[in-house]
C-alpha cells in the first residue's frame, strides 16, 4: 500500500481521549524517517475562540496520522514524535516510516472537502440550456453550489455539471444529484449541495487530484 505522496495533506492525532486533529503536510520521505510539517489547527479552529493553540505534543507521544489514497479511500497508521528540528528556518516533524502491513485501509471512501471558487455549467439534461453558477467547495464525491435568486432547484433533481479543474482547466462534465438546498441569504442566493451520479472514474480521479492540489494551495498560504 503507498505511503502519502511529497506535498499531501495529513491528518495528525494523538490517542489520547477528546484528541484534536491537526492538519500537516508530508515533506520527506527518506529509509529512516518521514518528515512532516509541525501539525496545526484548521484553519476554523484557528479562528475559534475555544481553541487557540495546538496542543504540545513531546517526543515518544503515539500519533495517529491519516490521508488519502488516490482513489479516496481513508487511510491511516500508528506512529510516534521521534523529534522536532527545524528545516530552512521552520519546525518540522520526524515521524517513523510505517510498515506497509501497518497501514490500515478503511472500506468506505472518504472523500476531502475542499473550498473551491469555480464557475459550473448548470443544466437540467444533456444540450440543455445552461447556467453559469460558482462552487462554494467540491470533493470526489460531490460538490456544492452558490445558486442564484433566479434558478431554482430542489433535492432529488437530476443535473448536468460542466466545469475546469486548475490549474490545466481540465474539463469534467458529469450528471449529479441534488441531495440538500440551503435557505436563501438576504441577497436571495442558496446553498445547494449536489453528489456526482455514475460519474467516469477517471473524471473522478481527477476532481481528487484537484482536491490534494487545493489543499496543498490552502496550507502553503497558511504557513506564510
Amino acid at each position: 500500500m503507498p505511503l502519502p505522496a511529497i506535498g499531501q495533506v495529513l491528518r495528525v492525532h494523538t490517542e489520547d481521549e477528546g484528541h484534536t486533529v491537526l492538519i500537516s503536510r508530508m515533506l520527506d520521505l527518506t529509509p529512516e524517517f518521514i518528515r512532516i510539517d509541525v501539525p496545526s489547527l484548521p484553519k476554523a479552529e484557528e479562528e475559534s475562540e475555544a481553541a487557540e493553540t495546538p496542543p504540545t505534543v513531546a517526543p515518544g507521544t503515539a500519533l495517529w496520522v491519516e490521508f488519502h489514497a488516490r482513489d479516496g479511500a481513508l487511510c491511516k497508521f500508528r506512529s510516534e514524535l521521534l523529534l522536532q528540528e527545524p528545516l530552512n528556518g521552520r519546525p518540522t516533524w520526524r515521524i517513523p516510516v510505517p510498515e506497509q502491513k501497518d497501514i490500515i485501509r478503511e472500506q468506505r471512501r472518504e472523500f476531502v472537502r475542499v473550498p473551491a471558487d469555480l464557475p459550473v455549467q448548470v443544466s437540467m439534461a444533456p444540450n440543455a440550456d445552461a447556467h453559469e453558477v460558482y462552487t462554494q467547495d467540491l470533493s470526489g464525491g460531490g460538490l456544492s453550489l452558490r445558486v442564484p435568486p433566479t434558478l431554482h432547484l430542489s433535492a432529488g433533481t437530476d443535473l448536468v455539471l460542466t466545469f475546469q479543474l486548475p490549474p490545466n482547466q481540465f474539463t469534467v462534465t458529469t450528471p449529479a444529484r441534488v441531495v440538500r438546498v440551503g435557505a436563501r441569504n438576504d441577497h436571495g442566493y442558496a446553498i445547494v449541495s449536489c453528489r456526482f451520479v455514475n460519474m467516469d472514474e477517471k473524471l473522478r480521479q481527477r476532481v481528487i487530484q484537484y482536491t490534494f492540489y487545493r489543499q496543498r494551495q490552502i496550507l502553503a498560504s497558511l504557513s506564510k
